[in-house]
């Protein structure tokens, strides 16, 4: 019953998706360049990231997670001040 009702929504966002190119509801430009900057990493990840030292590249992904987070902390402590002021 769960894969029906995966598969009736799959086939109505297909149909949704139809209607929204159809229509020109959205830019090219930006489908475009995420099309090709998407096929440049996964190219980038086979054959740089792949040859990597697997515990040097955990690191390198522990760091940039560490990194978001403290980002995130500091925009939502900048947006909690300009909210109170």
């Amino acid at each position: 019953m769960k894969t029906m009702i995966n598969l009736l929504k799959n086939s109505i966002l297909l149909v949704d998706s139809i209607e929204f190119i159809r229509f020109g509801e959205y830019n090219r430009k930006i489908t475009f360049f995420t099309f090709s900057f998407g096929v440049i990493g996964v190219l980038f990840a086979v054959y740089i990231v792949k040859s990597l030292n697997l515990p040097i590249l955990q690191w390198v992904v522990a760091a940039i997670v560490f990194h978001a987070g403290i980002n995130m902390l500091f925009e939502q402590s900048k947006n909690k001040q300009a909210a109170q002021a």
